[in-house]
């Protein structure tokens, strides 16, 4: 791993510049890419919907009167 990451910082040691022109378009491009996110304020649409076997496992199970008392 060392062999990765070393040559690039002994590069950007030597070369301050281009290092703060390679942080600053990386800044701009992430700055771009996280303002075409869109939020969705509906929480219900990231739930699952009912299916049909969850509708027939539970349709036995009724509204049950209780005695009152």
């Amino acid at each position: 791993m060392s062999r990765i990451f070393l040559p690039i910082y002994r590069f950007f040691h030597s070369h301050k510049a281009l290092m703060y022109i390679a942080m600053g378009l990386s800044f701009a491009l992430f700055l771009c890419f996280g303002l075409k996110v869109q939020y969705e304020e509906d929480i219900f649409s990231l739930m699952p919907s009912q299916s049909v076997e969850s509708q027939l496992a539970f349709s036995s199970i009724g509204p049950t009167a209780r005695p009152h008392g």
